[in-house]
C-alpha cells in the first residue's frame, strides 16, 4: 500500500478511535487503537524511520487484557463458521456425488449474501475456476440451481491457463472476489498424488496468496475409493493438512441420499446431515443423519411389503440388511404416517402382517373367495 494511503487510513482510524472513546465502546477502541499501531509501523518501514535491522516486519504485540477484549471480527467468515478468510478448504467427494453440484450452491449463496444449510454467509463476487469439464455442465449446473444475470458470479471452464497462479490472483483482485472455487484442484496444481512433499510446496504459493488478499479458495477433490461411509482424498494426507477445513460428501449405503459433514481447525464441525435434491435449487439440508437412515430403512421396508404382501416383521429383517432397532422404529413410523397397513397383535402366533394401504381388504377378499369355493355345499340330484 503507498505511503499516502496509510496516512489516509491512520487519519481514519483516528477518528473512530475518537468516536470509539466518546461513546464508551471499550472493544471497539482497543481494536482500532492496534489497527492504528499497526498502520503507523508500516509507514515508518515506508519512511525509512525503522530501525534498519528491522524494516521487513517488525509487529506489536498484544497484552493479555488486549488479547480478552478484541471483539469478534463479523467479517472473518465467508461461510459462518466454517470457511474463514485468508485460508483454503477442501471438498472431497468420489464421483457423481455431486461435488460441483455442492460447490455451485455455495457460490450463489455467497453471491447474494443468503444463508446456506443454514448458515450465515459473508456476500461478495465468487469466481469459479471449472477445469474438469466443458462449459456446458457449468452452465446447465448453475442455471438448474437458479443462477440469475444479476448474480456476481465469474466463472471459467476449460483448459488450465498458462501460470495458473498469477492467472487466478488477477481474477480475484480485478473483481474483488471473497471466494474462489477451484474444480478440481488436481488438475489446477498438477501434483501427483503419493509425493506428500511435492504437495505441499506446489501449494504454498496458494496459500499466501489468500493471505495476504483476504479471500477463501475451496478446492475440490476427487476421493479415494474406499469403503462406502467413509471419504478421504485421494493420495497423500496433504490435502486435509494443508486446508484449515476439509468437507466431505458421500452417498450413504449407494442409496440417492446424500450426506454431509466437515473437518475443521477453527469455527464449528458441521456433523453429519442430509442433503436435498439438487433439481430442486439451491442445497438445503434435509436432517440429520439419523433421519436419512431411517427414511433409507423406510423405503426398503415399503419395497419388501410391495413384494411380499403379508410380510412379518421377522422376515423384514431378514430381508433387509441392517439394524433391528433402525427396522422396529421406521416401522411404527410409516404405521403412524399411514403409509403401511397390518394385521396381527405382534404377539407369539398371532404376528404383524403388514401391507401397502388399502391391499388388505383385496387380501380379505381373495381368502373369502377361496373359502366360499371350498365350503360350497353340493347340490342333491332332484328327486
Amino acid at each position: 500500500m503507498p505511503a499516502d494511503e496509510i496516512r489516509a487510513a491512520i487519519k481514519e482510524l483516528e477518528q473512530d478511535i475518537t468516536l470509539a472513546s466518546q461513546i464508551g465502546d471499550k472493544q471497539i477502541l482497543v481494536w482500532k487503537i492496534q489497527e492504528k499501531r499497526f498502520a503507523e509501523a508500516a509507514l515508518a518501514r515506508r519512511n525509512g524511520t525503522a530501525p534498519p535491522s528491522q524494516k521487513d516486519f517488525w509487529p506489536e504485540v498484544l497484552t493479555a487484557e488486549q488479547l480478552i477484549n478484541l471483539p469478534p471480527d463479523p467479517t472473518r467468515w465467508v461461510w459462518n463458521e466454517c470457511l474463514p478468510l485468508r485460508a483454503t478448504s477442501a471438498l472431497i467427494a468420489k464421483s457423481y456425488t455431486g461435488k460441483s453440484t455442492f460447490a455451485a450452491s455455495l457460490a450463489i449463496s455467497v453471491a447474494r449474501g443468503i444463508e446456506f444449510l443454514g448458515r450465515e454467509t459473508q456476500a461478495g463476487p465468487v469466481l469459479y475456476v471449472y477445469l474438469d469439464g466443458p462449459i456446458d455442465e457449468l452452465k446447465e449446473s448453475f442455471i438448474g440451481l437458479g443462477l440469475t444475470a444479476a448474480d456476481p458470479v465469474y466463472v471459467y471452464a476449460g483448459r488450465k491457463p498458462d501460470k495458473v497462479l498469477p492467472w487466478v490472483k488477477e481474477q480475484c483482485l480485478a473483481h474483488g472476489c471473497k471466494l474462489l472455487i477451484v474444480d478440481t484442484a488436481q488438475k489446477f496444481f498438477g501434483f501427483r498424488e503419493d509425493k506428500y512433499e511435492e504437495k505441499i510446496n506446489t501449494m504454498q504459493p496458494m496459500l499466501d496468496l489468500v493471505d495476504e488478499h483476504n479471500f477463501h479458495a475451496l478446492f475440490t477433490y476427487h476421493a479415494a475409493k474406499n469403503s462406502a461411509n467413509t471419504v478421504s482424498a485421494l493420495g497423500s494426507v496433504a490435502v486435509e493438512a494443508n486446508a484449515r477445513v476439509s468437507l466431505y460428501l458421500r452417498k450413504l449405503d449407494d442409496s440417492p441420499y446424500r450426506i454431509f459433514d466437515t473437518m475443521q481447525n477453527s469455527g464449528k464441525r458441521f456433523e453429519s446431515i442430509g442433503l436435498s435434491d439438487p433439481k430442486e435449487g439451491l442445497l438445503y439440508k434435509t436432517g440429520s443423519l439419523f433421519d436419512i437412515e431411517l427414511t433409507v430403512i423406510s423405503d426398503q421396508i415399503l419395497a419388501a411389503v410391495a413384494a411380499t404382501p403379508g410380510i412379518t416383521g421377522k422376515d423384514l429383517r431378514n430381508e433387509i440388511p441392517g439394524r433391528w432397532r433402525f427396522i422396529g422404529m421406521a416401522t411404527a413410523r410409516l404405521k403412524t404416517a399411514g403409509k403401511l397397513e397390518w394385521t396381527g397383535r405382534g404377539k407369539k402366533g398371532d404376528p404383524e402382517k403388514y401391507f401397502l394401504p388399502g391391499s388388505i381388504a383385496s387380501e380379505d377378499q381373495k381368502t373369502a373367495k377361496i373359502i366360499d369355493l371350498f365350503s360350497r355345499p353340493k347340490s342333491t340330484p332332484a328327486e
